[in-house]
């Protein structure tokens, strides 16, 4: 059988607990920051000047309160079904949708109108780039930013704040 003992002096003592003291406002104040980052970021979505759709400017001013910058109409209108089934690729898209605090799934069956706006203003992709809406009686029930190019992408209208 081995024992060991140590003995450590007052001054170590000290020194121990203001470090763990230290160590512990500093999470806390990680915590705190994180924590209101995620407000803002998510607030940014939540408090969306308007989701009404109803006139071009209305749409355009929807972009705005991104920080995204439109061609003054868009360049393309039509209407799209929104199928009663949703497949993995309507799915992955209202996944997208859910992340803005919007979700398709309540217009099921519905004729709503597309409008695609051309971005303007997207960092180191100056053309090729889409803004999209898709509105159900007069309000945004949908957007996202995509590329056009064959490696493309799409993401949430908030991503540039």
């Amino acid at each position: 059988m081995f024992i060991m003992s140590l003995r450590v002096n007052t001054t170590f003592k000290k020194i121990l607990s203001l470090l763990l003291f230290l160590s512990l406002i500093g999470v806390i104040i990680l915590f705190s920051i994180n924590k209101n980052y995620n407000k803002q970021t998510q607030s940014k979505f939540d408090t969306a000047i308007s989701l009404n759709g109803k006139t071009n400017k209305d749409r355009i001013n929807f972009f705005k309160q991104f920080g995204w910058e439109t061609a003054s109409e868009p360049c393309e209108i039509n209407d799209v079904s929104i199928p009663q089934k949703f497949d993995d690729v309507i799915e992955g898209y209202n996944e997208l949708q859910k992340k803005q605090k919007l979700d398709l799934s309540k217009y099921k069956g519905k004729i709503v109108k597309h409008y695609s706006y051309e971005i303007t203003n997207y960092p180191k992709h100056p053309e090729n780039i889409r803004g999209n809406l898709l509105v159900y009686e007069n309000q945004i029930i949908a957007s996202d930013i995509c590329s056009l190019e064959l490696d493309g992408f799409m993401h949430e209208v908030c991503l540039n704040n």
